[in-house]
C-alpha cells in the first residue's frame, strides 16, 4: 500500500520530468550524414522586386495578423490539449481519488461550487490530496487551466 501511495505522490513529478520542452539532440554527426553544399545564388538587382520585399506592418490590422502567426508553442493550448497532456493520467483513471471525467456524481458537488473555486483548486492544488498546484502543468496559464476545467465539466454533466 505504501508503494502505491509513493507512486501516486511521485507521478506528477515523473510526468513533469518526462514532459521536457527541450529539443532533442541529433544523434548523427555531420561526418556520419551526407552533406551537400548549398547552392549560392548571387544577389542581383533583378532578384529583389517590390513584390518580394517585406514591408513593416504599419496598421493595427497588420500587427494583429503578425501576432496571430506566432509559433504554436507561444499560443495557448486548448482545454482538451491541456487535459490530454497534463490531467488525463489522474482524471481518466481516478488515481488518488481524482474525480473521473464523465462521472456526473463525482463532479456535481465540485461544479456546484462554481468555476472560481474549481480554478483556485487547480491553481493552488487541493490540500490533503494528490492534486498538486497547477495539476501537473507548471507552465499552464490560468486561462489554459480554466479551459481544461471547462473541458472536463463539459464531459461530466
Amino acid at each position: 500500500m505504501r508503494s502505491y501511495l509513493l507512486i501516486l505522490c511521485l507521478l506528477p513529478f515523473i510526468v513533469i520530468a518526462c514532459d521536457s520542452d527541450e529539443p532533442q539532440k541529433a544523434t548523427d554527426t555531420p561526418s556520419q550524414m551526407e552533406v551537400e553544399p548549398a547552392e549560392t545564388v548571387p544577389e542581383t538587382p533583378e532578384a529583389t522586386s517590390p513584390e518580394t520585399e517585406t514591408v513593416p506592418p504599419e496598421s493595427e490590422a497588420a500587427q494583429e495578423a503578425t501576432e496571430q502567426e506566432q509559433p504554436a508553442e507561444a499560443q495557448a493550448m486548448t482545454g482538451e490539449q491541456v487535459f490530454k497532456k497534463h490531467c488525463m493520467a489522474c482524471h481518466m483513471t481516478g488515481a488518488a481519488n481524482a474525480p473521473r471525467v464523465g462521472d456526473v456524481e463525482a463532479w456535481a458537488p465540485r461544479i456546484a461550487k462554481g468555476m472560481d473555486a474549481l480554478l483556485m483548486s487547480a491553481i493552488n492544488g487541493v490540500p490533503n490530496t494528490a492534486m498538486p498546484p497547477g495539476g501537473t502543468c507548471v507552465s499552464c496559464s490560468e486561462q489554459e487551466l480554466q479551459a481544461a476545467i471547462e473541458f472536463m465539466i463539459a464531459q461530466s454533466q
